[in-house]
């Protein structure tokens, strides 16, 4: 008696189970999770995404050079081949479709933003610039949160919360610090240092205030930020209405200063805003 063939679909059906199986016991090694005081949510998934392109990428190349040095392969192999990649380029598919899915779903922000704020540093009446960029990325920051030698604070992707993406957190991620008492700014001599108290040239003692330029009701308005350590920027890409930023070391207690970013200034000089009154 002949024994009934077995269908094709049941051979490969337990070798399919088994590669899923191998496939997530060779990344999930190097897949971070989350932790409460770890890195954020919007890190993890954006580390864990490298690395898992980049061992399914792995997967994929091994089985394609085995396949190339070895043209006589038997179907077995050619089977297993073609599991291996098909689930590996699978997993990572999935893997970055879910976790874009998720991470937007969680965010404050509700999807990735792309905001602008321009800013200027000054202490005791001299302009302070911020280290310039190095690398191909030309920034300095995070991918989310940087800076490209432009004066120009940009927040691009996604914001799980509002003070991922304050002040204190952009000096933070640039290699610096913001609090209400002092100002550390990266610059290409070093580390720059503002205290309050801190003496000016004049030997007078300094403080440091911030002001913020907007639009409000078609109108260019300025205010003194006193939380400015907290401070997030206005959701706008393009400047104005986007803000402008004003750090000011200086030995004057004032409530307005005489500082402005150059692109207001530009829209002020040609009529098109004028200032509230």
């Amino acid at each position: 008696m002949f024994k009934k063939p077995i269908p094709a679909t049941k051979k490969i059906l337990p070798k399919t189970l088994s590669a899923w199986i191998a496939v997530l016991v060779l990344i999930m090694p190097f897949v971070s999770l989350a932790h409460e005081d770890g890195p954020r949510l919007d890190e993890i998934i954006t580390d864990n995404s490298w690395k898992i392109i980049l061992y399914a990428s792995l997967i994929i190349a091994f089985f394609v050079i085995i396949a190339l040095l070895n043209k006589s392969q038997n179907e077995g192999f050619k089977k297993t081949a073609f599991i291996f990649i098909a689930l590996s380029a699978s997993i990572a598919t999935l893997y970055l479709a879910g976790s874009t899915v998720y991470l937007n779903s969680k965010s404050s922000s509700k999807g990735p933003v792309h905001w602008h704020a321009d800013f200027r540093i000054f202490s005791c009446d001299e302009e302070i610039n911020l280290i310039d960029p190095r690398g191909l990325s030309n920034r300095i920051g995070t991918p989310v949160l940087h800076e490209h030698n432009d004066n120009r604070i940009h927040v691009e992707g996604v914001v799980l919360e509002p003070h991922n993406v304050n002040l204190a957190e952009f000096f933070e991620v640039i290699g610096g610090k913001l609090n209400l008492v002092e100002i550390f700014l990266p610059t290409n001599d070093g580390m720059k240092i503002l205290r309050n108290g801190d003496l000016c040239p004049n030997n007078e003692p300094a403080n440091l205030n911030v002001f913020v330029y907007q639009i409000r009701d078609g109108l260019v308005t300025q205010k003194k930020i006193d939380n400015f350590s907290e401070y997030v920027l206005s959701p706008y890409a393009r400047i104005p209405p986007g803000d402008c930023i004003i750090f000011e070391f200086d030995t004057k207690q004032k409530d307005k200063t005489d500082k402005i970013c150059n692109f207001y200034k530009l829209e002020l000089d040609k009529g098109d805003l004028k200032m509230d009154q």
